[in-house]
């Protein structure tokens, strides 16, 4: 394993993260849930909604982001880790993942600032490493104020045709582009038109998981900024300390204006 998804994955290597201050629920069942982690102080901040990773499939889930979402809360920001669907889950899948952010991202402000009053205001960003950020461009016409997509699985279509990470897409949207055109169409970030929300993308020229021309493709058609990272692999964008994690906060205060 390279270093980086070492230290992100391995919790043995990475030391003690800080709990959440609570854990909401946006809708039924323990997959619809947020840890919420509040910043310093008693005003608002910019809230960040964070999807994760792993190629839609429910092997994976938000545990990783959590040193992500620690350090973005010590510099200010008022961060939640979302959960929802995956693959191989009643709900997962195509369009039940996608439906579970759209929830999360209209129901969560308002559940948070009655959990936490006086404390948002400032602005909504999602931001999505992966196949969280393809969910983040797919909801980027949800009403946020800005969009971080981290490495992201930004064209469904390539993801089918080179069968990614053994076939994820197909398992995702449950058959192939050929046997679900309009399925495919609806779930592919570049089919959606230009963003609705301020877009940053970072990417790594070094990620050997979700290729950086993805990036650079969605950035083209659309006219959006591209932050490339020389040298930073999949996993180096959510690893505090490390050069691409760097990019990502400089990103974040680009897309919070």
């Amino acid at each position: 394993m390279a270093g980086g998804a070492r230290w992100i994955l391995d919790p043995a290597t990475r030391g003690p993260v800080p709990e959440p201050d609570f854990l909401l629920a946006y809708g039924p069942g323990p997959e619809r849930v947020a840890e919420v982690r509040l910043p310093e102080g008693t005003g608002p901040a910019p809230l960040v909604l964070v999807l994760h990773g792993g190629y839609w499939r429910a092997k994976h889930d938000r545990g990783y982001l959590g040193p992500l979402c620690a350090e973005l809360t010590a510099r200010g920001y008022l961060t939640a880790n979302v959960e929802y669907h995956r693959s191989g889950q009643p709900d997962g899948g195509w369009p039940g993942t996608a439906e579970d952010v759209r929830a999360a991202v209209h129901v969560l402000p308002a559940l948070i600032e009655e959990a936490a009053p006086g404390r948002t205001g400032a602005g909504t960003v999602l931001l999505g490493h992966s196949a969280g950020g393809h969910l983040a461009l797919l909801a980027a016409h949800e009403g946020i104020t800005g969009i971080l997509a981290l490495a992201a699985v930004s064209d469904l279509a390539e993801t089918a045709r080179q069968r990614l990470d053994e076939g994820a897409a197909q398992e995702f949207m449950g058959g192939e582009p050929a046997q679900l055109p309009e399925a495919y169409a609806a779930a592919d970030p570049l089919r959606q038109g230009p963003p609705g929300a301020r877009t940053v993308l970072v990417h790594g020229d070094a990620d050997d998981r979700v290729p950086h021309a993805f990036s650079a493709r969605y950035a083209e058609r659309f006219g959006v900024h591209l932050r490339t990272v020389p040298g930073a692999d999949h996993f180096d964008l959510v690893a505090p300390g490390s050069p691409g994690f760097a990019a990502v906060v400089e990103a974040l205060a680009e897309v919070t204006g």
